[in-house]
């Protein structure tokens, strides 16, 4: 018996000429990028509920809030109380959205707090239809907070935008 047992212990080795190896994985979690909820509300525009049009030079259509390239300032702002979650100081933050240029195929926007006190992403201009976005740190000081979409009569023409999303970046 006690023949049979060291056999049975030794068979591996007898066969193959080596200890049997036993095959180990170790898998790590891989790190996932961080999803941020929404902090805007109405982001496509289906009405003006949530969004307040400061000045003419601004529609909701429904599906979009459309600046005519006339009017300056055209503020279209959405105050701290209508937003999902509020800007806070000195943190990093996205802002994407669609637009639809006609014409030249500019558009020249600056993001703001609601009165248009505190810069949050500065002047620039946005080429071509399509999806954009930017990044900004927000100030020291919000000044009441909300969102402001400030377009300048600089641009080549009217534009358009919507699916305008602010996170955490």
């Amino acid at each position: 018996m006690r023949k049979l047992l060291i056999l049975l212990l030794f068979l591996p080795i007898g066969l193959y000429g080596q200890v049997p190896l036993v095959k180990t994985s170790v898998s790590y979690a891989q790190p996932v990028a961080a999803v941020y909820p929404e902090m805007l509300t109405d982001v496509t525009f289906p009405d003006a509920t949530n969004w307040t049009i400061v000045t003419t030079g601004w529609t909701i259509t429904g599906t979009s809030a459309d600046y005519d390239d006339v009017v300056f300032p055209a503020k279209l702002i959405q105050i701290d109380e209508d937003m999902v979650s509020s800007i806070t100081t000195e943190t990093d933050y996205t802002i994407s959205f669609d637009l639809t240029i006609a014409g030249a195929n500019r558009a020249r926007i600056s993001f703001y707090n609601f009165s248009t006190t505190r810069l949050y992403k500065a002047d620039a201009w946005y080429t071509g239809s399509g999806t954009h976005s930017a990044d900004f740190t927000s100030p020291a000081t919000l000044d009441g907070g909300g969102f402001c979409i400030y377009p300048s009569t600089n641009s080549d023409d009217s534009w358009s935008i919507t699916n305008i999303s602010l996170k955490l970046r």
